[in-house]
Formats: structure tokens, C-alpha cells, sequence
């Protein structure tokens, strides 16, 4: 008999549990929406829009990005140490 009681009141539990988190979830999920909506409507509505001060690609052109800074001439820089040439015996 006790080992009955266990039972039930473990799937009690997990069925409460289980209740509980799928109402919470719902509610989660209607209010990130809720919050998605608000920031679309005042950034304009589209994720995807592009920066207006860049140039449009001509349809069959490749564009390459980068950010960062490329020199035309490799210098070495003066903290590398000290050149030795080592001569063959």
C-alpha cells in the first residue's frame, strides 16, 4: 500500500510540475513576442535593413568587407631582436 502512495504522489508532482512550466512557458513566450513586436515597431519593423551610408553592390559584382587595417609594405618592427646569420661548416 505504501509503495502505491509513493506513486500516485510522484505523478501527482510531475504532473503539477509539468502544469506549472508549460503555463509559464506560454506566458514567456507571449511576452518576448509582446517585446518583439514594440522594438520592431520602433526601429522600423525590419532586422535586415542595411546601412544607408553604404554603397549598393550592382547586381553580378562581388564586394568584400573588412575591418580591418591592411599595410601595403611589411615592415618588421624594431622590438623583434637582434638578425644573426649562422654560417655553414
Amino acid at each position: 500500500m505504501g509503495l502505491i502512495k509513493f506513486i500516485l504522489w510522484v505523478l501527482l508532482i510531475y504532473y503539477f510540475f509539468k502544469l506549472v512550466f508549460q503555463a509559464l512557458s506560454k506566458y514567456l513566450l507571449r511576452k518576448v513576442q509582446k517585446q518583439q513586436e514594440m522594438f520592431n515597431q520602433q526601429f522600423g519593423g525590419s532586422a535586415n535593413h542595411q546601412n544607408p551610408f553604404q554603397q549598393q553592390a550592382k547586381e553580378g559584382e562581388t564586394v568584400i568587407q573588412s575591418n580591418k587595417k591592411t599595410s601595403t609594405s611589411k615592415k618588421p618592427s624594431k622590438d623583434l631582436g637582434e638578425y644573426i646569420d649562422y654560417e655553414e661548416a
